[in-house]
């Protein structure tokens, strides 16, 4: 068995325990300083929370505009007297 970790672009060496484990608290400790995991959450959650408004903003406008059709249709035919 390889004494290295393939996780994503990162190559590390990780030293074996004697049970075998293939973790080490440097190892740890580095992953959860390093800032790149949480920055990508980051932009990621503040891309899904633009699409919702997005998404909402849309749909409003679109029920809008329906209503501003049915009025207009309706004020058409109460002019013409139908």
């Amino acid at each position: 068995m390889s004494n290295y970790f393939f996780c994503n672009e990162m190559i590390a060496y990780i030293p074996r325990s004697k049970k075998g484990s293939a973790m080490s608290w440097h190892w740890i400790k580095k992953f959860l300083k390093d800032e790149d995991g949480p920055t990508a959450v980051e932009y990621g959650v503040m891309l899904a929370l633009i699409v919702m408004a997005v998404i909402a903003t849309v749909k409003n406008l679109g029920t809008e505009t329906g209503n501003s059709f049915v009025n207009s249709g309706n004020a058409i035919q109460n002019a013409m007297g139908s």
